[in-house]
């Protein structure tokens, strides 16, 4: 099956090292292998990705196949999306959520929860038929 991948407004995307342990770098998304502000076929691309969101957009990412037209949409309040493409199942995943290793680099936002915070992680994962 064909699926092709669009992430609105990631305009950069956190760099990692070999392990996929994070540098602390923030990369533009722009002229690179992840860049998927226009949609673009993954087909047998392996990615474990961390993208940065644009706070503003309430569409976050979205995956379509050309072929049956099935689409899904995700939309978040977290500042990350991390698409993972499994060696080993023919799948691929969305994991919302803070910068991964957000506590090791104060230029990430904080992932601290403090006595008296609270804390929403509001992700939501929508169906539907492309026309």
């Amino acid at each position: 099956v064909a699926l092709a991948l669009l992430i609105s407004m990631p305009l950069k995307f956190l760099e990692t090292t070999p392990q996929l342990l994070p540098t602390g770098a923030l990369l533009a998304v722009k002229d690179t292998e992840f860049d998927y502000t226009e949609s673009k076929q993954i087909g047998e691309i392996k990615m474990d990705q961390a993208f940065v969101l644009n706070k503003k957009q309430q569409e976050s990412v979205l995956l379509f196949s050309e072929d049956s037209g099935i689409q899904m949409k995700v939309t978040t309040n977290q500042p990350s999306v991390v698409v993972y493409t499994p060696d080993t199942l023919d799948a691929i995943c969305f994991e919302t959520q803070n910068y991964p290793d957000a506590p090791n680099y104060n230029h990430f936002p904080s992932s601290v929860l403090r006595p008296e915070e609270k804390y929403l992680n509001k992700s939501s994962f929508e169906f539907r038929i492309r026309k």
